[in-house]
C-alpha cells in the first residue's frame, strides 16, 4: 500500500504527456473506462463459447476474473442506491459466468489430475465427477455469458 501511495503521489506518470488524460479524469470516469474495456474483452472473447477451443475458453475465464476484481476494486466509487443494486446484479451474473467456465475448465483438467492421483483408469470416474455432458456445460456457459452482457452496468 505504501508503494502504491508513493507511486500515486510522485510517480513518473505525473509528468508524462501520454498520461495527461488519466491525470485529468475523475476516478469515476477512469474506473468506468477501465470497466468498459474489461467488459468488452469478456463480451468479444465470450462469443461462440461452444465453438471455442478449451484454451480460448480459459482466456475468457481469466478475462472474467479480471473484470470481477476490477468491479470489486472500483465498487466504492459507485455507491448510489441504483448503482449498488446494479452492482449486485452485475456481480451475480459475472459469478454465474465464472462458475460455468470453471466447470468447463474442471472438465478439461480433471483427467490429468485423476491420472496423477492414480485413479484415472476407472471408466466411470469422469461420469461421477461430471454427470452432465460437455454440451450442457457449454450451453450453460453461453447462457451465463448472455446474462452478463444483458446485465446493466453499475458504472453508468
Amino acid at each position: 500500500m505504501l508503494d502504491l501511495t508513493q507511486w500515486s503521489m510522485s510517480g513518473a506518470w505525473l509528468a508524462a504527456a501520454t498520461a495527461a488524460d488519466v491525470r485529468d479524469a475523475s476516478a469515476r470516469v477512469f474506473a468506468g473506462a477501465a470497466l468498459d474495456r474489461l467488459r468488452r474483452k469478456v463480451k468479444k472473447h465470450g462469443r461462440n463459447l461452444a465453438e471455442a477451443d478449451d484454451p480460448a475458453r480459459h482466456e475468457v475465464r481469466k478475462d472474467a476474473k479480471k473484470l470481477r476484481y476490477a468491479a470489486g476494486f472500483f465498487a466504492a466509487l459507485f455507491d448510489r442506491k441504483q448503482e449498488r443494486r446494479r452492482y449486485g446484479h452485475f456481480i451475480a451474473a459475472l459469478e454465474g459466468l465464472q462458475d460455468e467456465l470453471g466447470n468447463l475448465n474442471d472438465l478439461v483438467t480433471a483427467p490429468t489430475i485423476l491420472t496423477g492421483l492414480g485413479i484415472g483408469d476407472p471408466p466411470d470416474a469422469m461420469a461421477l465427477l461430471f454427470p452432465g455432458s460437455k454440451t450442457k456445460l457449454l450451453e450453460g456457459a453461453g447462457d451465463a455469458h448472455a446474462m452478463l452482457i444483458d446485465a446493466a452496468r453499475f458504472w453508468r
